[in-house]
């Protein structure tokens, strides 16, 4: 049974994963290069989380080819380490990436049973107006990197079901 008949056989929905800017922060000492991003504190945390909720993948820049060693590698970089800690490894291992090429929307499964999420910082205007058409936009969550804790308000997000779907989560 492939993860995706898996997930849609639990009812889990999928929640697609940015990671610069929204689990990653960009370093303020550092601005313009690829791995000058520091871990969001509660990145961790809300990892752990949605990964027994969900069934997570990486939609990001970082891994658009579908390998999600691009995303160990930032995390890796983030954290300053050359193998990750085994709770970063546990949770980050499970996660596989979503393939896409000129639209980050490529990449999800528009039409999941189970529904769908988006976690993103900056989404594309083409992916938003795809998104807008579709009728679907309200599944995206944008992370506004200025907000106190934005995972926190993403989990809460995400528990209380305020995207307009009937899942909620305990």
């Amino acid at each position: 049974m492939s993860t995706a008949d898996r997930c849609a056989a639990l009812g889990r929905p999928i929640l697609y994963l940015d990671i610069d800017g929204t689990l990653l922060r960009r370093r303020a000492e550092v601005a313009g290069l690829r791995d000058a991003y520091e871990i969001d504190p509660d990145a961790l945390g809300l990892l752990a989380w949605v990964v027994e909720h969900f069934e997570c993948w990486w939609l990001s820049t970082r891994c658009r080819d579908g390998n999600p060693e691009g995303a160990l590698r930032a995390f890796r970089h983030a954290l300053g380490v050359t193998k990750l800690p085994e709770e970063w490894a546990r949770v980050l291992g499970v996660i596989p990436a979503a393939a896409w090429s000129a639209s980050k929307v490529e990449g999800i499964n528009l039409t999941y049973s189970a529904g769908w999420f988006w976690i993103d910082d900056a989404p594309g205007a083409a992916d938003v107006a795809a998104l807008s058409a579709l009728n679907v936009e309200d599944h995206l969550i944008r992370i506004n990197d200025r907000e106190q804790r934005p995972l926190m308000r993403v989990k809460a997000v995400l528990v209380h079901g305020c995207m307009g779907t009937p899942f909620v989560l305990p």
